[in-house]
């Protein structure tokens, strides 16, 4: 009894502690993913994350689909119709017959391609469908990659400013052993302690600031307000622009909104061969069961019965103001998809001018001021350290904190402008550059 109690027993716990190990294996996996995205954030799983979260696509989606079964509805036969009639003919009372009862199904069947032209304008509304897809995907994916340059801004501000703040504390210490050399006065101590709180100031207010851009990446994201996000991947500016000419060609060849005007123009020529496919011969099949007055014999006679028949319209009053809509809507659609075509050069030109101007104004602080304002900060605080005066001494490091977060900014702005110049000219995801280069 003893060991077929252990024999049930020990297998039982061997599967116990095989399920508490897979549950831990599991567990430490998703422990060490969570761990890996809250040490980096890259711009890619950004864009992926926003594209999985976000609920417009998900209905637009379902708009495609509800468009797409739409055009095999319409390309069908019109719905069988079952008719019940019921007549007489009131001469009199004694040679009045009874009343005839009819009841039959017909089926009309178009002599025209007026399925074909049906379908092909729901196939149009289905491709602007589709079409909607796309552009909401582009906004989301531009939403996701906006929102991430800001998370990387913000951090790198708060790292300028932790720098600059050990730069304020440098000087402080200076001037504290000079206050204690009896070289400098005690007012030299206290100024450079409110320049450290000046900094410390700053760099509350940009911790705040990135805060605030983590909590909006979040909502990006489809995330909770308490989901950790890591610290971003560094970014930079790309080495060179495309050419202008270049852009403005794949951007006219790649953007999605060109395909609506295409659409509506494809659209219009339909409908007017609808118009006029509708005014065609339509025949109609028909069959069922009749009861008449029989003379002959008392009560009635039932039979089968069977109808061909054509009708022609006779007014073609509808049919012209069909075809003068279409005309008019082909119209409209060629003057839209020329204004979209300008509308789009226009965007991309804007784009490239704004990415053209950062970008120079980044070289600019990069390559003169960064230089003299360092220069500056250097002497400044050689000649501090040489029982030199305070003033020009605070002056430089507040160029040099101001410089630090201005170049981050104007990296920033630069970064922004080539991912706004790529999303012009259809380009997505935008390709970051990777670890700050230029």
């Amino acid at each position: 009894m003893k060991k077929d109690v252990v024999r049930r027993v020990v297998p039982a716990a061997k599967w116990g502690w095989i399920v508490a190990a897979l549950m831990a294996w599991m567990g430490s996996g998703s422990a060490a993913r969570a761990q890996a995205r809250e040490e980096t954030l890259s711009p890619d799983w950004v864009v992926h994350r926003a594209l999985d979260a976000n609920p417009t696509l998900e209905a637009a989606s379902s708009r495609v689909l509800s468009a797409r079964s739409r055009v095999a509805q319409v390309g069908d036969l019109d719905d069988p119709m079952l008719m019940l009639r019921v007549w007489g003919l009131p001469i009199d009372v004694v040679s009045r017959p009874p009343d005839q009862i009819m009841l039959m199904a017909q089926q009309s069947f178009p002599l025209s391609g007026v399925r074909g032209d049906r379908e092909r304008v729901e196939a149009t509304r289905a491709r602007d469908a589709e079409t909607e897809r796309v552009v909401a995907r582009h906004a989301v994916v531009q939403e996701a990659e906006l929102a991430f340059v800001r998370v990387w801004e913000a951090h790198r501000s708060v790292a300028a400013l932790i720098e600059q703040l050990a730069t304020a504390e440098q000087l402080h210490t200076i001037a504290v052993a000079r206050s204690g050399a009896a070289t400098a006065s005690p007012v030299d101590v206290a100024a450079t302690a409110v320049e450290i709180a000046r900094v410390q100031t700053d760099l509350e207010t940009a911790r705040l600031r990135s805060d605030g851009s983590r909590a909006g990446l979040r909502v990006v994201l489809g995330l909770s307000p308490d989901a950790p996000l890591g610290d971003p991947v560094d970014i930079g500016v790309a080495d060179e622009l495309p050419s202008l000419d270049a852009l403005v060609r794949e951007a006219l060849r790649t953007r999605p909104e060109l395909e609506l005007p295409e659409s509506a123009l494809a659209r219009s020529r339909a409908m007017g061969d609808t118009a006029r496919a509708q005014n065609a011969p339509v025949m109609t099949v028909g069959g069922g069961l009749m009861s008449m007055p029989n003379a002959m014999q008392l009560g009635d006679a039932f039979g089968w019965m069977v109808e061909l028949g054509v009708s022609v319209p006779i007014w073609r009053d509808a049919r012209n103001a069909r075809e003068d809509e279409a005309t008019a809507l082909a119209g409209e659609a060629r003057a839209a998809r020329d204004a979209w075509r300008r509308a789009l050069t226009q965007e991309v030109t804007a784009a490239w001018e704004e990415a053209t101007v950062t970008r120079g104004r980044l070289a600019a602080l990069e390559s003169g001021v960064a230089s003299a304002v360092q220069a500056s900060w250097d002497t400044a605080l050689a000649q501090y350290g040489a029982s030199g005066g305070l003033a020009s001494a605070v002056d430089a490091l507040r160029l040099f904190v101001a410089l630090d977060v201005e170049l981050v900014a104007a990296r920033a702005d630069a970064i922004r402008a080539e991912v706004m110049l790529s999303h012009a000219a259809g380009r997505l995801p935008h390709h970051f550059t990777m670890g700050g280069a230029r």
